[in-house]
């Protein structure tokens, strides 16, 4: 197979990974009453899966706090199928204040440094790629 073929190759793979991965975000999800990890240290970002709510395109921190103590007492990274509201914080259970954020891009709930095992692939496949085709060349 000569560079040209190569490279028409590993196009085609990007464009079905792509494909793949379209619609689909990719959010960490962890409960800090299962992992006491959760917040300091969230397992990677995986797909997300649609349970039949019209889609699933955002991710959520969700802090929960006893408001008489002030201490947290629940810390959740999600999919989640909700909008950002006007106020972050509110109170679902009497002595309890929720504060959640949500946000709309791969892995933007894990930790900052992380990268989303898409993003590795891609830029992995990209570099090996042009590095070819630059030997070649």
């Amino acid at each position: 197979m000569n560079v040209d073929g190569i490279f028409l190759l590993a196009v085609v793979m990007m464009m079905m990974l792509l494909e793949v991965a379209d619609g689909t975000i990719m959010c960490s999800s962890c409960r800090s009453d299962v992992n006491p990890k959760c917040e300091i240290d969230p397992p990677p970002p995986q797909p997300c899966v649609d349970l039949g709510s019209g889609g699933v395109e955002s991710c959520s921190t969700v802090r929960i706090f006893n408001e008489e103590t002030g201490k947290l007492t629940q810390f959740v990274r999600s999919c989640s199928d909700s909008v950002k509201q006007d106020t972050p914080c509110f109170h679902h259970r009497p002595g309890y204040k929720t504060c959640a954020d949500i946000c709309y891009t791969d892995g933007c709930n894990a930790a900052a440094n992380l990268a989303t095992p898409m993003q590795l692939v891609l830029t992995g496949l990209f570099l090996s790629v042009l590095f070819v085709k630059l030997k070649m060349s």
